[in-house]
């Protein structure tokens, strides 16, 4: 009995030095390591320039849609893509806040849609913050009634466990010989090619309530002396109340039935490679003026 309490007790010990262990080295990677997604990209405050003239953030309707070089070529502004797939108002107010801390911009605009009232993390977004959550500061912005982020920052090595799909070994690997995202070629921009079209109707209902998140985004952006502009990235046949974005935010364009051709959708919510060439055109004439030849 005494040898099987001393194999638990080392079985124990062993796997505890293995978190510890595991905890460090893949915190190191994740700090110092090459970029594995955009999170990595934006905190590392050697990798962006300290002024920008744009900054695009949301989701992959803002990812999928907005071509930053495409921007450049025509007005000369320089400016990065940091939308995520996914995000919703949480994410987006993360991302916004790890720009500011080494880089500042003229002007933000942020796409938001049919998840304007989403106040809950989505965890295939904010998975990117969780080697981080270990930081006070970003742990205080996660929600106090989810036991689960309280595990990820006081477990070691649970967080990178548990996603480890996303955050896990190869994850990892590929960061340490430096495999780096395609993303990166266009300044956070990736567009899609075309598949099968659902062409049924995309429908959708908006409370007309504020979203805290967003709010707290607008406070940031005033603080920083930021123009801020909110919009509507184009569908394909939707139906919803896009007013109710109209009332609650400032600076607020709908383009959600800019594009109306359907072989420039990769699906009812993204466009497709063409689409996104036509949408940051219509970008550029809304907010900026093409540069002299």
């Amino acid at each position: 009995m005494k040898q099987f309490f001393t194999y638990i007790v080392l079985l124990f010990v062993t796997t505890f030095l293995l978190m510890i262990f595991g905890e460090y080295a893949y915190n190191y990677v994740y700090s110092y390591g090459s970029y594995r997604n955009k999170t990595m990209w934006v905190r590392d405050a050697d990798a962006l320039q300290n002024e920008y003239d744009f900054v695009i953030l949301g989701n992959s309707r803002a990812y999928y849609h907005l071509d930053p070089i495409l921007i450049t070529e025509k007005t000369g502004k320089q400016g990065l893509n940091l939308a995520i797939n996914n995000s919703y108002p949480f994410e987006i107010k993360l991302m916004l806040q790890d720009f500011f801390k080494n880089s500042k911009a003229d002007q933000a605009f942020i796409q938001v849609d049919y998840t304007y009232n989403v106040t809950q993390p989505d965890i295939q977004a904010s998975v990117d913050w969780i080697p981080y959550i270990i930081e006070e500061s970003l742990f205080r912005q996660f929600p106090k009634q989810q036991k689960e982020f309280i595990y990820y920052k006081s477990i070691p090595f649970y967080r990178y466990s548990k996603f480890e799909s996303v955050l896990g070994f190869r994850n990892v690997l590929l960061s340490i010989v430096g495999k780096e995202p395609n993303f990166l070629l266009h300044n956070g921009f990736v567009s899609l090619q075309k598949r099968e079209l659902d062409v049924k109707p995309f429908s959708f209902t908006l409370k007309n309530t504020a979203n805290p998140h967003l709010k707290d985004i607008i406070d940031l952006v005033n603080e920083k002396g930021v123009e801020l502009y909110f919009f509507t990235a184009p569908c394909y046949n939707s139906e919803g109340n896009f007013e109710v974005l109209s009332s609650q935010l400032p600076n607020y364009t709908n383009f959600s039935e800019a594009i109306e051709e359907e072989f420039l959708f990769s699906d009812a919510i993204h466009l497709n490679e063409n689409g996104a060439i036509r949408f940051t055109e219509i970008f550029i004439d809304t907010y900026f003026e093409y540069k002299e030849d």
